[in-house]
């Protein structure tokens, strides 16, 4: 039995040669003789058959090519390449650039598929080329490169980005010269030496250093040209090594890494079809081979030097013949021939494999033809990789962890030699849409190991839901070399965008006391929805539906507070259509309840008529009560809820003596000023300049005492300048800040224990700028640096700088730069809104905002600095 063969439907318009699995399930391929790359995308139901064509970012000009070589543009052909852990890919060398023989590229570099950008990295001291030098990404994610021109080999470290020298304590044998190198499920990397075979090594990375481990049972590399062919290690921890001699070897490792293995001699390379006698010799000089989910090895053979129909080729000789070798079928029967693509009239040393999510094989041979061997059979279960942790709802662009056990599968899969190499041994992340079936591919990232054959060992990867993704439920699995876990159920959200969809939002401690959380109303369905922080992400949980009450986001007034006293704030609105109050709670569970609480029809229709309403703790009962004022007869009315959440009112006072009507745009503020356990009411009378502190005895009553004038500071202070209420200087009791534009000052108001009012000046920024409070400046207040008092921060849209205002105590303010935020764009012009609080449990206060264009939520914490951004929720389009 063996597979078949099926073209691309969308076929490159360049010709392909090396390809590399992308971690977002993407092929990353590139173009032969040039500096291009492109990508293939599969389409919305996973199949890479009908996917379609991008162009990627070319490599850069490199200054290490001289002109001679055709430099400084960096166009290698038969290089190094390999996914790193963190998704990125690292590529180096060049046997040829440009089509210039023996060009021998000095040259490497790492490309960011996120940014789409190549960087130019060093390469190896004293090195001066690297051609087509083979090499292996280690178990600990460093690169191991073999040296063409010397027998030490260089570990790159892409977390440092940077170089060692390598066998301090063993050197290698011989010069890497052609030769493939194969990891091992113990984390050594095997070799069968081309230049001295056919002597075997590996490399042990424990200890840097490499030690005998042949000879190979017989000789798998051909003298003339010292060429050899692929070697792959097997789901039984064997090694099936390809020669370019017509032979195969089977490699069987100790169960003592230090320890030498066994070769063994494997069922030769068939004759060619049809042919007997030397003529009909194949061999695997430079070829291709991919493990299938099967199990068996796909490999690609040609024609023995000898037998070339032109002397051009070079020993090199078409066409291309494949193989299946099952290593678990009978002796005698092990290898099969497989069909023969419609792209295989080349020599096999131009062709190039890879393994796909679907378990497909991707082969193309410098042409614009890549066939997909699509394999028969199944694989193993036991090869599968399992998940054991993901989480159960996922949001865009962010960072979810995912753990289990064979996530990087069971060998590297694929190889060719030194001249190309396309491991996937790598975790890739599948999601299906459970109600229409469409694939989505996540990008995984910082992968705890890149080891293979890892058996029950947890291992895990980061992973990252596309932007776009539609929101709904998911079966995600997890693939490895083509073989997909049992699938999880996940949840992607997509709200879609809160702002333009005039959305509801308010921040509180809902759930948790002393944890903010994030609670919004959807008009379009009605629903609820509560953002937690959990793990420095916001996990957003259905809390319910309010469809009963009509549409709620219809401009009715809603109030948030702890009104029943649980240390947890409720929200309660007020109908005006008939006068009734609503009280919503939500219970640990997240569940969002509501109750009716009181009716106000006896106040007069409709309260909600411009009279302004306060909440606070006004008689320093445990709880918020709601407050307010009637401009029609100059009475206060107090209402508090009872422990079942019924709302009772009571005639507070009246300040009919203040003047009638006194919400004529004089300011309120609420505060405990006084530091006596509960808030008051101060106001600000522009007519004589007046600052009046209203205070509630226990029965409920408000009486107003004057508490200071400010005439001193030029008629009317409420003139557009802004104020700001808060334990500035921590003393256990408000105060009142303000900033004049004017002059730059900054005055700062404490009330003593009688409730008299003194200012102090506390600081100048004309050094900002003049007038500072404008429409490109943010300000807000909050404990940023102090879990006991209250900074001022602003942010400044022309350079996008943060500024911490902090007061000592003498209260005087001083500011500092806090950090910069300029690679987010404006965060005054693009609608962004912005919450003050301690969302993650640090003991102080956070700034979080939502930003529409993207639908990102970023919470900032400035802890040291400069103040430091996470990105923790996405909330979709």
């Amino acid at each position: 039995m063996a597979g078949t063969w099926q073209g691309l439907k969308n076929q490159p318009g360049f010709n392909a040669d090396t390809m590399l699995l992308l971690t977002d399930g993407t092929v990353m391929c590139h173009e032969y003789n040039s500096a291009n790359w492109h990508r293939l995308t599969p389409d919305s139901q996973g199949s890479f058959v009908n996917g379609t064509w991008s162009s990627l970012a070319a490599l850069p000009d490199n200054s290490n090519i001289p002109k001679s070589k055709s430099g400084p543009t960096n166009a290698p052909l038969y290089f190094y390449s390999a996914v790193l852990a963190d998704g990125r890919v690292f590529a180096a060398g060049g046997e040829y650039n440009s089509l210039n023989a023996n060009s021998d590229n000095l040259a490497a570099q790492i490309f960011d598929p996120i940014s789409n950008q190549w960087k130019t990295i060093t390469t190896p001291s004293s090195w001066t080329q690297i051609g087509d030098a083979p090499g292996c990404v280690l178990s600990d994610g460093r690169v191991l490169l073999g040296s063409i021109e010397g027998k030490a080999p260089a570990i790159y470290d892409p977390v440092k980005n940077t170089w060692v020298n390598s066998g301090g304590s063993g050197s290698k044998h011989d010069s890497a010269s052609e030769e493939t190198w194969t990891l091992l499920a113990n984390g050594s990397v095997l070799v069968a030496e081309c230049s001295n075979h056919p002597a075997a090594e590996r490399y042990l990375p424990a200890k840097d250093s490499w030690i005998n481990d042949g000879p190979t049972a017989s000789d798998l590399v051909e003298a003339s040209s010292i060429e050899i062919g692929p070697a792959i290690l097997l789901n039984d921890g064997r090694v099936f090594a390809v020669g370019a001699t017509g032979v195969t070897n089977l490699y069987t490792p100790d169960s003592d890494v230090n320890k030498t293995g066994t070769w063994a001699k494997g069922p030769d390379i068939p004759n060619r079809p049809g042919q007997t006698g030397v003529a009909a010799q194949l061999i695997a000089k430079d070829a291709p081979a991919s493990l299938l989910p099967n199990g068996r090895v796909l490999f690609a053979a040609g024609p023995a030097s000898a037998n070339c129909n032109n002397a051009t080729d070079g020993g090199y000789c078409p066409p291309t013949f494949f193989f299946e070798y099952d290593p678990a079928a009978a002796a005698g029967s092990q290898m099969n021939a497989a069909p023969v693509p419609s792209n295989a009239s080349q020599a096999p040393f131009v062709g190039r494999m890879l393994l796909l999510p679907t378990g497909q094989v991707l082969f193309s041979n410098n042409s614009n033809d890549i066939e997909v061997y699509m394999p028969d059979g199944k694989s193993d279960p036991a090869w599968a990789p399992q998940i054991t942790s993901c989480p159960n709802q996922v949001q865009w662009t962010m960072a979810f962890p995912l753990s289990g056990s064979q996530l990087n599968g069971r060998s590297q899969a694929v190889a060719y030699g030194d001249d190309a190499s396309m491991a996937t041994n790598y975790p890739i992340v599948r999601m299906t849409n459970s109600s229409n079936g469409k694939v989505v591919y996540c990008r995984t990232f910082n992968h705890s190991t890149m080891a293979v054959a890892t058996g029950n060992q947890t291992v895990s990867t980061e992973f990252s839901v596309p932007a776009g993704t539609p929101g709904g439920a998911y079966e995600l699995a997890v693939i490895a070399n083509g073989i997909a876990s049992a699938p999880v159920k996940v949840e992607v959200i997509n709200f879609g965008n809160l702002v333009r969809q005039n959305c509801k939002i308010w921040q509180g401690n809902f759930k948790v006391q002393n944890q903010q959380s994030i609670l919004f109303y959807h008009p379009s369905d009605m629903n609820w929805w509560l953002g937690t922080f959990i793990s420095g992400r916001i996990q957003w949980s259905f809390a319910g539906n309010t469809s009963g009450f009509g549409q709620v986001a219809d401009g009715r007034p809603f109030w948030k507070a702890d009104f029943n006293g649980d240390g947890r704030d409720d929200l309660l609105f007020y109908y005006p259509g008939d006068n009734n109050w609503w009280l919503g709670s939500i219970d640990t569970a997240g569940n969002l309840h509501w109750k009716l609480s009181g009716n106000t029809k006896g106040f007069g229709n409709n309260i909600w008529d411009g009279r302004p309403f306060w909440t606070g703790k006004f008689q320093g009962l445990g709880k918020s009560q709601i407050l307010f004022y009637y401009p029609g007869d100059d009475n206060w009315w107090l209402g508090t809820f009872d422990a079942s959440g019924n709302l009772t009112w009571k005639l507070a006072g009246n300040t009919k003596g203040f003047g009638h009507a006194i919400n004529d745009g004089r300011p309120f503020w609420i505060g405990g000023f006084q530091n006596i356990n509960k808030d008051q009411v101060l106001f600000f009378y522009p007519g004589d300049d007046n600052w009046w502190l209203g205070s509630f005895d226990p029965a409920g009553n408000l009486t107003w005492a004057l508490a200071g004038n400010t005439k001193g500071f030029g008629h009317a202070i409420n003139d557009g300048r802004p104020f700001w209420i808060g334990a500035f200087q921590g003393l256990g009791k408000d105060q009142v800040l303000f900033y004049y534009p004017g002059d730059d000052n900054w005055w700062l108001s404490t009330f003593d224990a009688s409730g008299k009012q003194t200012w102090h000046l506390a600081g100048n920024t004309r050094g900002f700028g003049h007038g500072i409070y404008n429409p490109n400046y943010r300000f807000w207040i909050g404990r940023f640096s102090n879990s006991n008092k209250y900074d001022v921060v602003f942010y400044y849209q022309g350079d996008s700088n943060w500024w911490d205002g902090s007061f000592d105590a003498n209260g005087n303010l001083s500011w500092r730069l806090a950090g910069n935020t300029a690679g987010f764009g404006s965060l005054i012009k693009g609608g962004q809104v912005f919450w003050i609080g301690e969302f993650t449990q640090v003991l102080q206060d956070q700034v979080l905002f939502y930003h529409p264009s993207d639908g990102n939520w970023w919470l900032g914490t400035l802890g040291g600095l400069p103040m430091a951004w996470g990105l923790v929720g996405c909330t979709g389009l």
